[in-house]
């Protein structure tokens, strides 16, 4: 990690500017790409400083629209780091370097967001930044601007490291299928809801091309927020070309004094919880880790009337691929199929056997019948896939007494309507080895980390009864 060529400089507006070319031996190992700094004058303090990074490096007109709010109090005495994309040069002479902002600001995903927070902004802090200097650790006190890919970035780290970045404006941000960004719209929808606060800009007459309308995205965008809860304020210019709003002083002082409102009083929250979300939690209920010793020998295992269901023969030995029944009078195959089964459960009403994997992306539904023999599986249950994932499905299932699925995956608990639309995801604080309800609590869902540390959480749902055949009745959308 170097800075290279700095060069600093009194900019017309009156703060220090401070430039220079930076390499990443992170992001994209040898990238090279061009930042700058700048420190307001009307900064009436060096400590704490608030940090807003803008992708494609700082527009013209921020310096002046900073000194003005900074003056005014509208913002936190802030520095703002301006990041150019990066481009990869040819170890060949006179070749042609390769500009991968695509790569950076299009992808989901932590990988950008990490590069700000762990490798660019402390090299900043001990490299450039004046002595005496120091940044903010607040996630309140840090936000990220940028214009069409930029725009869908700077969502993206507020969205992946909401723990550092809450606070973002975006002008006509690329949620297109560039690199899955379409994916974010309905992650807006179904998960629930981050404290992040956006302004966001786009024109009626944005860009269209085989990735996506710019113009609709956005509108779908701003109605994806409003579902969900978020705090958002939203500029529409009729015929406005792309990145409108993004080089314009006006846009830019309204959009910043928006994500700042009330920074001295409030933190950044939520409006309101998504219909689906809030039908399983409060806003106030959490993840609580919990001190205890469990051993899970073997989670998939799903208990029923007929028997249970497991995939340990009568010899206890494991096969992954077939599901036996043990009853007391014997163990039977009952179902054999062509992927590894990490997880499964029966329904509510104990007439079907769901059935995951981390192989596949669907959760896989039997019929089961009088004497428990299993039949005729279907793909139930789609399910969203993390960016890059170390698997595709889900290693564990359960059900509630409506037969809502909770499905374990990589980006937190999937749940299913039992006609098998996806309508929810709640985060985890752990990667998931398994789900269920607790054995002593009906109303509190357990997650299990592959080492065996449980967090719990209290929910508005319960574990079926054993004995109780329910009717499945969860809203569908």
């Amino acid at each position: 990690m170097s800075c290279n060529d700095i060069q600093v400089q009194e900019n017309a507006a009156g703060g220090t500017l401070i430039s220079f070319k930076y390499v990443s031996e992170v992001l994209e190992h040898g990238s090279e790409r061009d930042v700058t700094v700048y420190l307001p004058k009307a900064n009436h303090t060096s400590k704490n400083l608030a940090v807003q990074v803008y992708t494609d490096g700082m527009r013209d007109c921020e310096p002046a629209v900073l000194e003005k709010l900074v003056a005014e109090k509208a913002v936190p005495p802030i520095v703002t780091i301006g990041v150019k994309p990066g481009f990869m040069p040819s170890l060949i002479p006179d070749r042609t370097a390769r500009r991968i902002r695509s790569i950076e600001y299009d992808s989901l995903g932590p990988r950008y967001a990490n590069f700000i927070i762990h490798e660019l902004i402390p090299t900043i802090e001990k490299q450039i930044l004046p002595n005496g200097t120091t940044l903010s650790a607040s996630c309140d006190m840090h936000s990220i601007c940028g214009s069409s890919s930029g725009g869908i970035c700077s969502w993206n780290a507020c969205w992946e490291r909401n723990d550092f970045f809450r606070r973002c404006l975006i002008n006509s941000p690329t949620f297109s299928s560039f690199r899955g960004g379409e994916e974010l719209l309905a992650y807006m929808r179904k998960y629930e809801t981050k404290p992040i606060r956006c302004f966001m800009t786009v024109g009626t007459d944005d860009m269209r091309n085989s990735a996506g309308d710019w113009h609709l995205e956005a509108l779908t965008a701003k109605e994806a927020m409003e579902y969900g809860g978020y705090e958002y304020e939203f500029e529409l210019f009729e015929g406005g070309k792309h990145g409108i709003g993004s080089t314009n002083a006006a846009v830019m002082e309204r959009g910043l004094r928006f994500i700042w409102k009330d920074w001295k009083t409030k933190s950044v929250g939520i409006r309101h919880l998504p219909e689906r979300v809030a039908d399983i939690v409060t806003a106030d209920s959490q993840w609580i880790r919990k001190s205890i010793e469990i051993s899970i020998d073997e989670p998939a295992t799903a208990y029923s009337p007929y028997g249970t269901y497991c995939l340990k023969d009568a010899k206890k030995k494991r096969c992954g691929t077939k599901i036996f029944l043990h009853t007391d009078n014997e163990v039977k195959c009952v179902a054999e199929v062509n992927f590894t089964i990490s997880g499964m459960t029966v329904s509510c009403d104990k007439s079907f056997l769901y059935v995951c994997s981390t192989e596949k992306r669907f959760v896989y539904a039997f019929r089961i019948a009088e004497d428990g023999s299993l039949h005729d599986m279907y793909s139930f249950a789609r399910l969203h896939i993390a960016d890059n994932p170390e698997y595709i499905g889900a290693v564990s299932v359960c059900v509630d007494d409506h037969d809502r699925l909770y499905a374990a995956t990589e980006l937190g608990i999937q749940t299913f309507s039992w006609e098998g639309h996806c309508n929810c995801i709640l985060p985890l604080p752990v990667t998931p080895f398994a789900v269920c309800f607790a054995f002593d609590k009906p109303s509190q869902l357990c997650v299990f980390s592959h080492s065996m540390v449980c967090y719990k959480r209290d929910v508005l749902t319960r574990a079926p009864q054993p004995d109780v055949v329910a009717k499945p009745g969860t809203p569908l959308f």
